[in-house]
């Protein structure tokens, strides 16, 4: 039986790896000269700029971790780096820390506190202790899949994480951080590595896993990471196909039997797995025929279902920044990009791991979040609107990290990213480099592979559950084969 996947990203080659494992002709085409999709990094002027993972999830144990190594990413000789601190941020004079130790986070935390902040800094930190341990995702089996015994047994081990969930929820990261008194604690909160309109559960959540030390990040980053899983696919017998575009599957009376490449070469199948951005499937591959209706729902209701992405201008630099924390965010003086205003700054350096210093040159980024309406702006450019818009932008945010950042002496300039990017390279819908927002009040999404009614093909992407990322990816790779297996089993 053949099967072909559409996409070699993270989730295509977790569906390639296991349906190789499962026995299943296999055969992924990319439209890149390269794997990984969002998953990647890249190489300017001799220095690797990495593009992906802040921190993976489950780096050390747990049922993701087992897919990590079933699917190559990991082993053991993959070194994996637990920061310290999760973020610093600069403000006033001081250097507040998100460290990676408890205790150590509640005394500093504490150190700017008023008594009112006291009481919810002591809740915080107990909400954190509580969920420690929690698996991020689900990572067995397929939820269409489970038994009623299963879905029970999962939901009684979930209640305390359910509960801390329900207390965090129903505030925003920006709320949350409004709560506070103390000017410094109000901007620490505010200005996280999670964007502040997300709820306030996904940096409890986040935390849980940092501080146990099982969400550090794997020497090298993503290239290395990514290059390890498609050798792992390889190695397998599974087929790639690079610089090779699909313009659309193929559907005979409800039936996915094929795709078409741009070039017009037609190549058949028994089963079609879309391991790409769902918006791209349902209006490019499928030609709007169908659609799925949690995502249509979802994209009707932008306050609650907003998607971000970043403008990032890359430098290196001679500076010794040993000192200087690996995420650092400074409040600065007003600035805009696009239309919408900023107070802070986001940077983060690549001097911790020995690998990423090249010629004696760290690796900055400098970051600033944005929304649809800025991707909606950048997109009616002109090529040379844009060329200029992304000169503008490495100009701008230089001056600001010159002017705030003492370490800095000097800046090299070696690329803009911005959320045309993503949509240029990997069809990333508005941009967005994960799925919707988890935002207050909102309920989890989980679209299951089968949901189109069309048979044989089913989906494997981030967007299937929200806030998408990583370990949703790999793990619908791995739901992807397990529901073509059951379908397999009731012919």
């Amino acid at each position: 039986m053949k099967i072909i996947i559409i996409g070699a990203g993270l989730a295509g080659l977790s569906a390639g790896i296991y349906a190789r494992k499962a026995g299943y002709e296999v055969e992924i085409y990319e439209k890149n000269n390269y794997v990984g999709g969002l998953c990647t990094g890249w190489t300017r002027k001799g220095s690797y700029i990495e593009g992906c993972i802040h921190w993976l999830t489950e780096s050390k144990t747990g049922d993701l971790n087992q897919i990590w190594h079933e699917i190559g990413a990991l082993d053991d000789t993959v070194k994996i780096y637990d920061g310290d601190s999760f973020y610093q941020a600069n403000i006033n004079g001081h250097k507040i820390n998100m460290w990676t130790d408890i205790e150590k986070l509640a005394n500093e935390l504490n150190q700017y506190a008023t008594p009112n902040d006291k009481k919810i800094i002591k809740k915080f930190i107990n909400s954190i202790r509580k969920s420690m341990n929690y698996a991020a995702v689900p990572s067995k089996k397929a939820f269409h899949l489970w038994t009623i015994r299963e879905s029970l047994s999962y939901g009684m081990k979930m209640l305390p994480l359910i509960k801390i969930m329900s207390q965090y929820g129903t505030l925003s990261i920006k709320e949350f951080s409004q709560q506070f008194e103390s000017e410094e604690l109000k901007f620490f909160f505010a200005n996280s590595m999670i964007p502040s309109n997300y709820s306030a559960s996904s940096l409890v959540v986040t935390l849980g896993g940092l501080l146990v030390k099982n969400s550090g990040v794997p020497e090298g980053g993503s290239k290395p990471l990514i290059e390890r899983v498609e050798k792992k696919y390889m190695s397998l017998g599974g087929n790639l196909f690079l610089n090779s575009n699909v313009e659309e599957i193929l559907i005979e009376n409800e039936l996915a039997c094929g795709i078409r490449l741009s070039d017009g070469t037609i190549h058949q199948a028994d089963y079609v797995i879309s391991a790409l951005d769902v918006h791209h499937l349902t209006k490019q591959l499928l030609k709007n025929k169908y659609e799925i209706n949690e995502i249509i729902k979802r994209d009707q209701d932008k306050l609650k279902n907003p998607t971000c992405s970043l403008i990032t201008a890359i430098y290196q630099t001679d500076a010794d920044l040993s000192k200087m924390g690996q995420t650092s965010f400074y409040k600065v003086n007003p600035y805009e990009v696009l239309g919408e205003k900023y107070s802070s700054i986001g940077i983060k350096h690549f001097g911790y791991e020995p690998t990423l210093i090249q010629q004696g040159k760290t690796v900055i980024q400098v970051n600033s979040i944005t929304n649809e309406s800025q991707f909606e702006k950048i997109e009616r450019m002109s090529k040379e609107e844009y060329k200029q818009f992304k000169n503008e932008i490495s100009t701008q945010f230089k001056k600001i990290v010159l002017e705030t950042v003492p370490e800095m002496i000097e800046l090299e300039e070696l690329d803009v990213v911005t959320p045309k990017t993503y949509d240029n390279y990997v069809n990333a819908y508005k941009g967005s480099f994960m799925a919707y927002a988890m935002t207050p009040n909102n309920k989890q999404m989980n679209i299951m592979n089968n949901v189109l009614p069309i048979k044989n093909l089913v989906i494997a992407s981030q967007w299937q559950m929200t806030p998408g990322g990583t370990p949703v990816a790999v793990v619908q790779g791995k739901f992807a084969i397990q529901t073509i297996q059951d379908l397999e089993s009731k012919k």
